[in-house]
């Protein structure tokens, strides 16, 4: 049995190290929430720019999606183009949903659609992380697009994405 000053010690080394441990989670995960936060976003000026991230890499496997009912938020809402990809390589790894509409409320619609988030002003975007999973939801104009990947890939992917995408917006 403990003595009443050696529980108290006990009490603060047990809350110590259980504070070590949450500190020792904690950290790298806010750390990478925080990095994906501040990524630069970037949309596409045309669909086509979309098509072209499969030659990125040389090395790269590409599967098209064909259709935008594999797109696990798509609702059956009509589009002009569609073009959706799942891009693995060595350096990084994607799937991609990329829209034109008809107009820029077709692409609100798809925005509040996939997020659940209603918006007034004219730019759509949504980030999320999980615990290894990063999406990122962007509607601009006509444009909409939504992509999925790991967080250890956000460098990489925002690097692509920022060098093939010819629309840079400043929210």
């Amino acid at each position: 049995m403990l003595k009443p000053g050696n529980k108290r010690k006990a009490y603060a080394i047990v809350t110590v190290v259980l504070f070590l441990c949450i500190a020792a989670v904690w950290f790298p995960l806010s750390i990478r929430y925080l990095r994906a936060m501040d990524r630069n976003d970037y949309i596409f000026g045309d669909i086509q720019e979309c098509r072209e991230l499969a030659f990125y890499e040389s090395d790269a496997t590409v599967s098209t999606i064909e259709s935008p009912e594999q797109d696990k938020k798509y609702q059956g809402q009509s589009f002009a183009s569609f073009v959706g990809m799942r891009y693995k390589s060595e350096k990084m790894s994607f799937t991609l949903y990329a829209y034109e509409f008809d107009n820029n409320d077709q692409a609100k619609q798809y925005f509040q659609k996939v997020t659940g988030k209603k918006n007034d002003s004219e730019h759509y975007f949504l980030k999320s992380c999980g615990m290894s999973t990063y999406q990122i939801v962007i509607a601009y104009e006509n444009k909409a697009y939504r992509l999925e990947t790991k967080l250890r890939y956000i460098k990489q992917v925002d690097a692509m994405i920022a060098e093939r995408f010819s629309v840079w917006l400043e929210w």
